[in-house]
């Protein structure tokens, strides 16, 4: 993933958290409703989806370093299997880098294609070796109807169903965008403590805010769209002396549900220019039980 949205730095742009958006009174005649049955609806309704096209923008602050990322988002579910392929261009501190993910279903193959100027950077991992029984838990999500492996989590139905796993939601209200006049639910969520994966920062009084690292954020916005559901904007915040600040966004726009996409678009094979692929396959692999490494099957 490229930039990991749990691994993200503190103050990002003070202009980014600016919201031109004004509550909806009648919008239409539909009620508010359950934030979190909403954002189940919102997923399994995005899972539903056979194509998604899209651009996308994500801007986060790692570490006081203001990183920028444009691109084109494009997935595709055929023969129940989900083809995945990002590109980006990213910059940061004046360094600029452009980063292909693709996830070719055809061939379980995952593939991460960098380049940093003149250095590229190619890596690969097995998709056919990671299912529920072999891949770290942590990394496993369950797509309805449609398998999900792990090394698809730069993908959006990964986003969604993390967000769904490890937040409590806990608002949902109607804006409207004060500049394009559309609609949005806005869904607010916490961390529910006993999901959070830091389980040495969490007390019977809840999580110890002020032991985790800065980069992690307590809060989550989601604006779905009000007709089609589709996660527009995705703001994570982290409370800096008692305000709520914006530490990453992400970001989708000229969302398409009915373009056509052919599996060939999701295929990779490396050139002649490339490094030779490095297989990082293992890193995502379950963690051996030292307590069964030395256990004899017998018969």
């Amino acid at each position: 993933m490229l930039v990991n949205f749990n691994s993200i730095g503190m103050n990002i742009v003070s202009a980014a958290s600016a919201q031109t958006e004004v509550p909806v009174s009648q919008a239409s005649d539909r009620a508010v409703p359950d934030p979190a049955d909403l954002f189940r609806n919102a997923r399994l309704t995005y899972n539903g989806q056979m194509v998604v096209a899209a651009s996308m923008r994500e801007e986060t602050l790692v570490h006081d370093r203001h990183v920028i990322g444009v691109g084109e988002y494009m997935e595709k579910i055929d023969n129940a299997k989900r083809y995945l392929r990002m590109e980006m261009n990213y910059s940061c501190d004046n360094v600029r880098q452009s980063v292909q993910y693709i996830s070719d279903a055809s061939k379980d193959m995952f593939w991460i294609s960098k380049n940093i100027g003149t250095h590229k950077e190619l890596f690969r991992i097995d998709a056919f070796k990671l299912n529920d029984q072999t891949a770290n838990p942590e990394l496993v999500s369950s797509i309805d109807g449609i398998p999900i492996t792990p090394v698809s989590f730069a993908g959006i139905p990964f986003i969604l169903s993390q967000i769904e796993k490890y937040y409590t939601f806990t608002s949902c209200s109607i804006i409207r965008d004060s500049q394009t006049s559309k609609p949005f639910y806005v869904i607010v969520g916490t961390w529910n403590p006993e999901r959070f994966p830091m389980s040495n920062l969490v007390s019977e009084k809840g999580i110890k805010w002020d032991a985790v690292p800065p980069e992690i954020p307590d809060t989550i916005k989601i604006y779905l769209g009000f007709n089609d559901l589709f996660p527009y904007k995705i703001y994570y915040y982290r409370n800096v002396n008692d305000q709520p600040t914006l530490i990453s966004r992400l970001t989708f726009y000229d969302v398409s549900f009915d373009v056509r996409l052919n599996t060939k678009q999701f295929g990779f094979s490396p050139s002649s220019d490339n490094n030779k692929p490095i297989d990082i396959t293992n890193r995502y692999l379950k963690k051996k039980d030292k307590s069964n490494e030395n256990t004899t099957i017998r018969n």
